[in-house]
C-alpha cells in the first residue's frame, strides 16, 4: 500500500530516466560550449564545463590540443557520464525537495 504523497517506483524510475537523458544531452553539448565559454567569456567557467577533458588531459599527461582521437572520444564519454550523473542527481534533489530540509 502506497502512502499518500509518496511517488511510486515507476514515477521515481521515470524521473531518474528523465534526469539521465537530460544530463547525457547536456554532457554531449557541454564540451562545445565549454570551448566557446573558455575562449570568449570566462576561462574559469570554461574550465569547469570542460572538467572531464581537463582531468583526462592531466591523467594522461597530454595537452588538450595534442589529444589523439581515442582520447577525445574517451573525454566525450566521460563528459556524457558526468552530465548524466549530475542530471540524475539534480532531478532527484528537485523531485524530493531535499534542498528545503
Amino acid at each position: 500500500m502506497r502512502r499518500a504523497g509518496h511517488p511510486g517506483v515507476r514515477a521515481t524510475l521515470r524521473s531518474l530516466r528523465t534526469g539521465l537523458v537530460t544530463g547525457s544531452v547536456c554532457g554531449l553539448v557541454a564540451p562545445l560550449f565549454g570551448l566557446v565559454l573558455g575562449l570568449q567569456v570566462s576561462p574559469v567557467l570554461g574550465t569547469v564545463v570542460m572538467a572531464p577533458f581537463v582531468a583526462l588531459s592531466s591523467l594522461t599527461g597530454t595537452p588538450f590540443g595534442e589529444m589523439s582521437g581515442l582520447e577525445r572520444w574517451v573525454g566525450l564519454a566521460l563528459s556524457i557520464l558526468t552530465g548524466a550523473a549530475l542530471g540524475a542527481g539534480l532531478q532527484h534533489i528537485c523531485r524530493r525537495g531535499l534542498w528545503t530540509r
